[in-house]
């Protein structure tokens, strides 16, 4: 009968052992031979079917370099001055610090002058 063999992944990676001058018109198994410990020895003269060419590969062509885009001089002094912005960021947060410390400590100050002159300390009622 009819053997369905060419859609199997064996075929198409060419791993099927056919007898020596095999074509893949006309080929035939090789010979197996199995022993006591069911190990298979195929014959040692038998071929590997060649199930599909080896494809050729042509050459590509190598795209040629495009101009770099011109930059647009708007966006390019938006980018600068995002970017100053950025790098004394961190100043502005000191700076802001530092102020809230100043009035906290302003505060502290004014608190005890007050204190100190009026003789007697704030407590909180219980």
């Amino acid at each position: 009968g009819n053997t369905t063999i060419r859609n199997s992944v064996a075929y198409r990676n060419g791993w099927i052992k056919v007898t020596p001058g095999s074509t893949a018109k006309a080929w035939s198994f090789a010979a197996v031979s199995c022993d006591e410990n069911g190990t298979l020895t195929v014959d040692p003269t038998a071929e590997m079917l060649q199930a599909t060419p080896d494809p050729t590969l042509a050459p590509t062509a190598t795209p040629a370099p495009t101009a770099e885009p011109t930059p647009d001089p708007a966006r390019l002094e938006e980018q600068e001055a995002a970017r100053k912005t950025s790098s004394q960021l961190p100043l502005y947060i000191g700076l802001g610090l530092a102020a809230v410390g100043a009035a906290a400590v302003a505060v502290v100050l004014v608190r005890r002058k007050l204190t100190a002159r009026s003789g007697h300390t704030y407590r909180r009622k219980p």
